[in-house]
């Protein structure tokens, strides 16, 4: 079983090289991302673009905004004397990164505590469900599949057009790219609206993420809603914050400035309870 699963990959990688090579060096698919990440306000809707790169061993996938400002930040530190604070540019709501590597099942997934970006590498296998229903999604007609993944219940839509085993998240392992993808609740959907080559690819610097597994993460979590304040001390010890540091106008002691970030972080976090991926946030897990 191990043989054939390696073989379908590797039949799939050619036929991926092929895909690419005819549409063009990389593919970039972007997405319109709407969720809703509270549960007690479930009316409220956030919305944000994200792109899916498509490249010939591996993919990136992350939000719109952040691509925009890691690149600018990449141009600015290529020039010694054009420094803007990188805080007051990101303007992306979803931190998260993630890289899949075409030449295995490992899954890169780079996302935030606080101001430390963590990496979680998983071999990830997800079982589909494949039907024979179809529809013509933006002019492209797409397959229906079902799937029981990180904690929901999922609905993908897939064009076997392009032979991509790939689409938003760590989603993959279909015939082709899922152009559409939702829970069952249709709390987090994300619907393709544009599909193109693409002559540039992601670049963005990663080497400061602390490599981690996801039961690790899930207690760092758990402490960080308890306790937020705690992860951003380290960050802040020996880098000026010790007499005094301005925030929205107002001067604030070390102490000071770390309670106010442990109210803000706990108002912020209680309206955060509604994640994509209910696994890795444990949950679901009593």
């Amino acid at each position: 079983m191990n043989g054939r699963k390696l073989l379908s990959r590797l039949l799939i990688h050619i036929i991926l090289l092929l895909c690419i090579k005819v549409h063009g060096q990389n593919l970039r698919v972007i997405y319109d991302y709407r969720y809703h990440i509270d549960t007690l306000n479930i009316d409220k809707e956030d919305s944000e673009n994200m792109i899916l790169d498509i490249e010939k061993t591996k993919s990136v996938f992350l939000s719109y905004p952040r691509f925009i400002h890691d690149s600018l930040m990449n141009n600015r530190n290529s020039r010694s004397n054009d420094y803007q604070n990188p805080l007051e540019m990101d303007k992306s709501k979803i931190k998260d990164l993630i890289v899949k590597n075409y030449n295995s099942s490992k899954i890169s997934l780079y996302t935030q505590i606080g101001p430390q970006t963590y990496n979680i590498t998983d071999e990830v296998d997800i079982k589909w469900d494949i039907s024979n229903e179809t529809k013509i999604l933006n002019g492209i007609k797409v397959q229906r599949a079902t799937t029981n993944f990180i904690g929901r219940k999922w609905t993908a839509w897939f064009s076997n057009d392009y032979p991509i085993q790939d689409g938003p998240y760590k989603f993959r392992d279909l015939p082709g790219l899922i152009l559409e993808l939702y829970d069952n609740e249709k709390h987090h959907h994300f619907t393709m609206i544009s599909l193109k080559n693409n002559s540039f690819t992601v670049s963005n610097v990663l080497e400061s993420a602390k490599d981690i597994s996801a039961s690790k993460f899930a207690q760092l979590w758990k402490d960080y809603v308890f306790n937020p304040s705690k992860y951003y001390v380290s960050s802040a010890s020996g880098s000026g914050y010790g007499m005094s540091v301005t925030m929205d106008g107002k001067s604030y002691s070390e102490v000071e400035l770390l309670r106010e970030i442990d109210k803000r972080e706990k108002e912020k976090l209680k309206k955060i309870n509604n994640h994509l991926d209910l696994e890795l946030y444990n949950i679901h897990k009593k």
